[in-house]
């Protein structure tokens, strides 16, 4: 999620070259997964997931005018959410909860945790502060947290994450930018920052280390039909290429966002090499269901 987590691109073996889930302009739409693959309605079925996920071409200049502009505080207000993966495996449920995006300089804890049913307050209320090398509190064994800030020029950004399974925390410096102010088609924003990753408990010795770049583009807008409904959404592509010697690791995520609601979907690939050599392709599917839609929750 949001190029966060990368360490965990380390592990893993190889498969094949994943590609971004596209429209499927000859026949309407494109769906992934199903009960029914072969028969799922607009064509173009791309492997048994079970997301039910189908995408359609919208007209852009409607949909622009109908989302509105395109700000952090508008698309990060999702507040809690269970994410399914689809990646061929198991199907694993997270759940996420995330701050409500305020005025400049209030820190947006966005915290995922497996989720295997019951109360999801409960979830939420599990120890999960952004590691401090395990002081002070009893760590998650799974799941991750970010720790993001909407700084004074609007953007969204990430300045330091936890992946709990790994037991590792990884720093940005400087931080980030997760979303721009204002996102804008054909306009890309870029920006360049060093990342250490640390392990949990010794955050004094660094497991990996180098420069990296993460790319955020507004693609263009798409109908994004789910289990959990239809809606107009923005498609939004990153792209982080980290240079952690030896070890090159390029993600690219495709998010959809719909305003006020936060994200409706998500695919995850993850590419690394070493030395020049493959070491992990990776190509996940999320999708969301929302929990909560106004308010927020409080987590301590």
């Amino acid at each position: 999620m949001m190029g966060g987590v990368v360490f965990a691109a380390l592990l893993g073996g190889c498969a094949s070259t994943p590609v971004e889930i596209e429209p499927d302009a000859a026949n309407g739409g494109m769906t992934v997964g199903g009960e029914n693959p072969g028969k799922a309605e607009g064509g173009g079925a791309r492997g048994d997931r079970g997301t039910g996920l189908s995408l359609f071409v919208v007209d852009q200049a409607a949909a622009a005018k109908e989302l509105g502009e395109l700000t952090p505080s508008r698309l990060a207000m999702k507040v809690m959410g269970i994410r399914r993966a689809f990646d061929g495996k198991k199907p694993e449920s997270r759940l996420i909860s995330t701050r409500v995006v305020g005025e400049g300089g209030k820190t947006v804890n966005v915290r995922e945790v497996p989720f295997d049913g019951g109360e999801p307050s409960e979830a939420v209320r599990r120890p999960g502060a952004v590691a401090d090398g395990g002081k002070g509190s009893e760590l998650p064994k799974k799941g991750s947290q970010f720790e993001m800030v909407l700084d004074e020029q609007g953007r969204l950004v990430l300045s330091r994450s936890a992946d709990f399974e790994d037991r590792v925390t990884t720093s940005f410096t400087p931080a980030m930018v997760v979303l721009p102010a204002v996102l804008e088609v054909g306009k890309p924003v870029v920006s360049e920052f060093e990342m250490v990753v640390r392990p949990m408990e010794n955050q004094s010795t660094i497991k990996a280390q180098g420069k990296a770049k993460n790319t955020v583009e507004l693609v263009r807008f798409e109908r994004l039909r789910t289990k959990e409904g239809e809606f107009i959404a923005a498609r939004v592509r990153t792209k982080l290429e980290a240079d952690l010697n030896p070890a090159k690791v390029v993600n690219t995520t495709t998010t959809w966002f719909v305003p006020e609601l936060g994200v409706v979907a998500e695919q995850e690939i993850q590419r690394v090499t070493a030395l020049g050599l493959p070491v992990r392709v990776s190509d996940s599917v999320w999708i969301t269901s929302p929990v909560k839609r106004e308010g927020d929750t409080e987590q301590k």
